[in-house]
């Protein structure tokens, strides 16, 4: 989990996700399928949601010793990685979705705040169990 963090941590600092973008639009427009772009954006989202499932799966499958008791860190990685699933389709109306406004809360705030709130509640919890029973 440390690992996906300090990963995604680094991919919000240097915003690979719209370098990616940039690089992809320009060699659309260069070898001339710009025009076949949303094939390719299917494409690419529908292979970035099966990897992601078979990530999830796996993780699930090993960690399934320590679900029980970190249930809530699991859903909060699970938050921000459909959050960086969403921001990385640049999708004009998935970014309609995520901007959304419900009470003055921005969905992509639930998503990536909230996400790393679970995580922290979690840890923050664990590290009171474990003390508890050093003491």
């Amino acid at each position: 989990m440390a690992l996906i963090l300090f990963a995604w941590g680094i991919n919000k600092q240097l915003d690979l996700q719209s370098m990616l973008t940039a690089v992809g639009k320009y060699y659309a427009h260069r070898d001339g399928w710009y025009e076949h772009r949303r094939v390719i954006q299917v494409s690419l989202i529908i292979g970035i949601l099966l990897s992601m499932s078979v990530m999830i799966s796996w993780f699930l499958f090993y960690m399934r010793a320590i679900l029980k008791t970190n249930w809530l860190a699991v859903v909060g990685v699970s938050f921000l990685l459909m959050f960086v699933m969403v921001r990385a389709t640049s999708f004009h109306h998935m970014d309609i979705l995520i901007n959304t406004t419900i009470l003055g809360v921005r969905m992509n705030w639930v998503l990536e705040l909230g996400g790393i709130v679970c995580i922290g509640y979690s840890a923050l919890f664990s590290y009171k169990k474990n003390k508890m029973r050093i003491d």
